[in-house]
């Protein structure tokens, strides 16, 4: 036997139920998402549970505990290597509703903001890929009763193609000075892949985990890059040989024209990159280039006819005062 209070307050507790407090931000109204029955509970990849795994990762996104779960079980078992072999079997057939679920699963990937899962995704050997599998955004063929003329158009090659075909014909990289350094070329190729997704085409669908996990993809890439180059004494110092030998020139032909814009525009680019990482990497490179003659490098660039080049030497200079003040004053 309970007095009436104890009872009055049992019962609130049973209805009540921790799945549903809002002080988890969850209302009593609303039907709790299902949890993953255990905790191997990823489907098996194939055509038929491409539907369920897509929601399964969808509802994961709002609770902490099951992102991080399946942001390990897609890390295991070859599991995302599993999926790029169903969507190259779907593309072949035009199986358009398997390609949507394809483009809602690596979506969620993305969002579910697994820097470990992200070296996967975003791998060289894969990564067009899976740019390929985020093509078929076809959210508004869920939209019913949508009028003949607002209805999407019909998918083309040429239309379904459009970011592999950017990312294999029209972005091109231009080695301004060698990178020796397999793994530094694999990192500055992976920011590239890695912006692209975050910029152009995920932009609106991204959360904030999501967003974060990329951009910290990108930063820490960053960070290895500006010490190659502030480590690599050849690299740099055959730089600034060549951006004086071009600068001092009188009489440039057309070609060492565009080596010395490049060569500028090369040091703008590591400048911009440097000034987003920690105060001592930031310094470090800086003081790198001082020694090495930028201050020079910054008045022959203001002295010289072209328009073009005395815009960059502006740029250069302008990040010296805001980075490295105390070289500027000596």
């Amino acid at each position: 036997f309970a007095p009436p209070a104890a009872a009055a307050a049992a019962a609130a507790a049973a209805h009540f139920r921790p799945d549903q407090d809002l002080l988890f931000g969850r209302d009593p109204l609303d039907t709790p998402p299902q949890p993953l029955q255990s905790a191997h509970s990823l489907p098996a990849v194939s055509r038929a549970t491409l539907e369920a795994l897509s929601k399964m990762l969808w509802e994961s996104l709002n609770v902490a505990v099951l992102r991080e779960r399946v942001a390990v079980e897609l890390c295991a078992d070859a599991y995302v290597t599993k999926l790029l072999d169903l969507f190259r079997q779907c593309e072949d057939l035009d199986d358009r509703d398997g390609l949507g679920h394809l483009y809602d699963i690596f979506k969620s990937i993305f969002c579910l903001g697994s820097s470990q899962l992200l070296d996967i995704v975003l791998h060289k050997d894969v990564v067009l890929d899976v740019v390929g599998a985020l093509e078929y955004d076809e959210e508004s063929r869920r939209i019913p009763d949508k009028p003949p003329r607002l209805a999407p158009p019909q998918h083309t090659q040429a239309h379904d193609l459009r970011h592999r075909n950017f990312l294999k014909t029209k972005s091109s990289f231009k080695q301004v000075i060698p990178v020796n350094d397999p793994a530094i070329l694999d990192k500055i190729h992976q920011n590239f892949r890695a912006l692209y997704i975050k910029d152009v085409i995920l932009p609106r669908v991204l959360d904030d985990s999501g967003f974060t996990a990329l951009s910290g993809v990108v930063y820490y890439n960053n960070v290895d890059i500006v010490n190659y180059y502030v480590d690599d004494n050849a690299a740099l110092s055959g730089l600034f040989a060549k951006l004086k030998s071009a600068s001092s020139a009188q009489d440039q032909d057309p070609d060492r024209a565009q080596d010395n814009l490049d060569l500028l525009r090369f040091v703008v680019e590591l400048c911009n990159v440097a000034r987003a990482l920690q105060a001592n990497a930031k310094l470090r490179l800086f003081q790198k280039i001082s020694e090495l003659g930028v201050h020079e490098v910054c008045l022959q660039a203001f002295r010289h006819p072209s328009p073009k080049v005395q815009s960059l030497g502006t740029e250069i200079f302008a990040h010296l005062l805001q980075n490295d003040l105390p070289s500027v004053r000596n």
